[in-house]
């Protein structure tokens, strides 16, 4: 997580992951970062919704409502989404030659 001015007095970090899931039903966004999942609440005024996928990599700045935190802005991350380590990944037969 990064910290961010916000204002002249206000400070909040903002989470850097990848989108586990969205539940509009449930008004939820839930990412991935370095320190584990997060579930973030999403309301009407949240901008760059449309930036929430599963498996993007995003940046979102919020605001905590008592226990809860709300997500304000939801923007694609510059890294891109991350890709499975080479020994997570599916092998590659080889091919024979012809």
């Amino acid at each position: 997580m990064t910290k961010k001015k916000i204002g002249a007095a206000f400070s909040s970090l903002v989470p850097e992951g990848t989108v586990v899931k969205v539940d509009k039903a449930k008004k939820e966004l839930v990412i991935r970062t370095d320190d584990g999942e997060k579930a973030l609440q999403i309301t009407s005024n949240t901008k760059g919704l449309e930036n929430a996928k599963e498996g993007a990599r995003v940046v979102v700045m919020f605001s905590k409502k008592g226990d809860q935190l709300e997500a304000t802005e939801i923007s694609a991350s510059e890294a891109g989404p991350r890709t499975a380590p080479q020994a997570e990944r599916e092998p590659v037969p080889p091919t024979t030659p012809r």
